[in-house]
């Protein structure tokens, strides 16, 4: 069963672009040996992430996220999925300070005050975000 899991997490220590983005790499060489497909949104202060693929991967996925000391998980939300919005993309990355073109109108400047229950709202930001970027993430 394919599932779709929105997470935010805030880092115990502030990252700079180029880490995460390092850390980004690594991740999709992962991603594409396990079919998961995901979107990262980054500003120094918190983590957003949109990730889809099998039940047990995903499960398997947000298990290391949470163990992860760097980070601290604040919620998920998962749901079943249909068919993948983002089946070409193992691993997009999203800096919103240096490619607010990509975010729209969409004001993330109050990340922290978003709850869970606005993670239809912010899955959707993501992905638009991610077909923006990634013209060919959705083929």
């Amino acid at each position: 069963m394919l599932e779709g899991v929105v997470y935010l997490s805030y880092p115990h220590v502030m990252p700079w672009p180029m880490l995460i983005l390092d850390i980004n790499r690594a991740v999709e060489r992962h991603h594409l040996t396990q079919g998961l497909t995901s979107v990262l949104l980054f500003r120094s202060v918190w983590i957003l992430q949109y990730l889809e693929g099998e039940t047990s991967r995903l499960s398997e996925r947000i298990g290391v996220i949470s163990a992860d000391p760097r980070r601290r998980l604040l919620w998920s939300q998962r749901q079943p999925i249909a068919v993948r919005a983002l089946p070409r993309l193992a691993m997009g990355y999203i800096d919103v300070i240096r490619e607010p073109a990509f975010i729209g109108d969409n004001d993330l400047n109050e990340i922290s005050g978003w709850r869970e229950d606005q993670a239809d709202r912010l899955r959707s930001i993501m992905i638009t975000a991610a077909k923006a970027k990634y013209p060919r993430a959705a083929e």
